[in-house]
């Protein structure tokens, strides 16, 4: 497998900076790997990998001419990469994530064709296991484990890039290769450190393949290469794919509502978590697919096409609501008793709070403070039953009043 060195890399920024054909195909099939890995890695999701790998040379593309120095065309794509994945990890956090397909460039290749078969098996077998490694690091000690070994930064670069101290810099790398050394073991030599192993497979040099001599002949004229290109878009539509999943930012008590947008060759859809809960999805009209996610946590959203083949994408929920409001505090305030509440999730009702009196009738407060979450009752003797409901349709109930001296 040809592996290119920083000075032919530039070469080929200067021919695309000059605009000669073929030139920046070339660059992208030269680095397109390393960048993908680095991308899944963070983001922990192939599609989601796929469409920041599209960002990531729509941004060189972009901005190939004002590249003053050619050969750090590879620093340059590592920080795009990173950077591009921590705005796709921000839109997960605010619960919705907008998948855009773009044929701008040809899909990354899926393996070195020139290798041998035992040595493709390897090789995904032992990136698989990594990546379902990392996958069970917290989001920073990923980014800290990829950004170490994986583009190869000094720790002060780092602990800048993350926002983070150098300590914190130091004690998550050491937990993360501790954690990777556990959950690789059983495929490791007793001896090798994950570390290592992290380096080996990893490694920019690793992860930086030439193209193999049968694209090299395929770009070498346009009709052919043009055949090739359109062949591997149509096979990534035959793949399952999300384009947009949206989640519902309403506290309900039944579950998060997700509605997921599904192309290519999607049959069902479902969401899954790691404690083994599965909520098949319903399907619509037009690829739309909706189901309601019973529980918060981190779930993963999987379409799965007409061969087995499976797309998948990491859902934080977080707005399931089955905490009914309480009382934090009573007190009387100038004749009026206030009942101040608390309630975390969709929001007390103050509109609905009442207290029960001697003839079992609902008294209504005199007063709501919305800005303090308080609601006041003219004052009354002994103690009365009080009950509030949340947004989401949680009751709460308890009792409030003065206690005799």
């Amino acid at each position: 497998m040809q592996q290119f060195t920083h000075r032919q890399l530039a070469l080929l920024v200067e021919r695309a900076q000059r605009q000669e054909q073929g030139a920046f195909s070339a660059l992208y099939h030269a680095t397109c790997d390393a960048q993908h890995y680095q991308a899944l890695a963070l983001l922990g999701d192939h599609q989601l990998a796929e469409d920041a790998l599209q960002e990531v040379y729509l941004t060189l593309h972009k901005n190939i001419a004002q590249l003053k120095n050619p050969q750090a065309v590879v620093a340059y794509l590592n920080r795009t990469t990173f950077l591009v994945c921590q705005n796709y990890r921000r839109a997960q956090s605010r619960r919705s994530v907008e998948l855009s397909c773009s044929d701008s460039f040809p899909q990354r290749p899926d393996e070195d064709v020139t290798a041998m078969p035992e040595e493709l098996a390897s090789r995904r077998e032992m990136m698989d296991e990594l990546q379902q490694a990392l996958l069970q690091l917290s989001p920073l000690e990923r980014q800290i484990v990829v950004l170490r070994y994986l583009q190869e930064r000094k720790l002060e670069e780092i602990a800048t890039l993350t926002g983070v101290s150098l300590s914190t810099v130091h004690r998550c790398l050491r937990r993360g290769k501790k954690q990777l050394a556990k959950l690789l073991r059983p495929k490791l030599p007793a001896f090798v450190p994950a570390g290592l192993v992290l380096a080996r497979v990893w490694g920019p040099g690793r992860l930086v393949p030439g193209k193999n001599a049968a694209r090299r002949a395929a770009l070498a004229t346009g009709a052919v290469a043009l055949c090739a290109v359109t062949g591997l878009v149509a096979g990534t539509a035959l793949r399952p794919r999300f384009e947009n999943v949206v989640l519902d930012t309403s506290f309900a008590r039944d579950g998060q509502l997700v509605r997921a947008w599904a192309g290519g060759s999607t049959q069902v859809v479902w969401a899954e978590n790691s404690a083994g809960r599965h909520i098949e999805f319903t399907a619509h009209a037009d690829g739309k697919y909706s189901g309601v996610v019973t529980e918060n946590g981190r779930w993963v959203l999987v379409a799965q096409g007409a061969g087995g083949d499976r797309a998948r994408c990491e859902l934080l929920i977080d707005r399931v609501d089955r905490q009914a409001p309480h009382i934090i505090e009573v007190r009387d305030e100038g004749g009026r008793l206030a009942v101040v509440l608390g309630d975390e999730g969709a929001g007390a009702d103050l509109s609905s709070a009442f207290i029960t009196g001697p003839d079992g009738s609902r008294v209504a407060p005199i007063l709501t403070d919305a800005a303090t979450n308080t609601v006041y009752f003219s004052i009354f003797d002994g103690m009365r039953p009080f009950s509030v409901t949340d947004r989401a349709g949680n009751t709460g109930a308890g009792t409030v009043g003065i206690p005799d001296p």
